[in-house]
């Protein structure tokens, strides 16, 4: 059993993160479903303790496997990949602003099409400048975003990319490896999208195009896992802060033509400079 899970880490590693959130999850999408009112459960501690142990799925299958297969000093060089290095600066800029300006971007042509506002009046940004003004909440920004580190990024990004990405990158090409793990990281997040009403098809799309984006910033930093906590970080800033709720189709197309650039100009097998990192 132990040797058919080292050759195939990879699926055991899907499967026992898709297992361990759901069962955190699925009840509390049906809290959440079933609510009179679903904005109280973000003080309510069962429905944060759920979402958050659901949350920490791939961090926690990826340690757990990682020292059953193959040991303490595999789990402290995983962990020791998040420690920033000084010759990937110019990467972790990258890391944290790329998403934000495709954000922006986003938002220009939503407003040129609709000849609404720049900034959506239901977005987080508008409701922050109503609190404390444009220029406070601009400036509150990378507050915002250090803060972001700390919740979803640290408890999944030891799985995606720390774990699951390397060992798809082995046996693929980075493309490839790429479209699976977004495949499985948009699927991952189901219950999640269905109780709170989401449209699944441009979230799937749109969290694929960043997989790629940042396989390319991974690949680029020799599989550096900081790099990766300020992009997913800067993802959620974009998401929940600069974009409404229910952004729809724009943000998924704008992603989505950032990674084809970015394939077009690195190339399918390593989306990098650099040779894809295996691990």
């Amino acid at each position: 059993m132990v040797e058919w899970a080292r050759s195939h880490q990879a699926t055991v590693f899907f499967a026992s993160t898709f297992v361990f959130s759901w069962a955190f999850w699925i009840p509390s999408a049906v809290m959440f479903a079933s609510a009179t009112n679903p904005g109280t459960l973000t003080s309510s501690p069962p429905f944060v303790v759920l979402q958050t142990l659901g949350a920490a799925g791939p961090s926690i299958a990826a340690l757990v496997l990682t020292r059953a297969l193959h040991g303490k000093e595999a789990v402290r060089t995983l962990i020791g990949r998040f420690k920033p290095l000084r010759q990937t600066g110019a990467l972790y800029v990258v890391a944290a602003t790329l998403t934000p300006a495709l954000a922006v971007m986003a938002m220009v042509i939503n407003a040129v099409v609709s000849g609404g506002p720049f900034v959506d009046p239901n977005s987080g940004l508008a409701e922050m400048a109503g609190e404390m003004g444009w220029l406070g909440a601009v400036a509150v920004l990378p507050v915002v975003l250090a803060s972001q580190i700390f919740s979803s990024p640290l408890l999944e990004e030891a799985g995606w990319r720390g774990f699951a990405l390397p060992r798809l990158q082995a046996r693929r090409s980075a493309l490839l490896a790429s479209l699976v793990l977004g495949l499985a990281w948009g699927l991952w997040h189901l219950p999640l999208v269905i109780a709170y009403g989401d449209p699944f098809a441009p979230y799937l799309a749109g969290i694929m195009a960043h997989t790629v984006l940042m396989t390319w910033v991974f690949n680029s930093g020799d599989g550096n896992l900081f790099s990766m906590l300020l992009f997913h970080a800067s993802l959620n800033l974009s998401l929940n802060v600069l974009l409404p709720l229910r952004a729809g189709w724009t943000p998924a197309l704008v992603a989505l033509g950032a990674a084809i650039a970015v394939i077009f100009l690195f190339g399918h097998k390593n989306l990098s400079r650099h040779e894809r990192y295996a691990g």
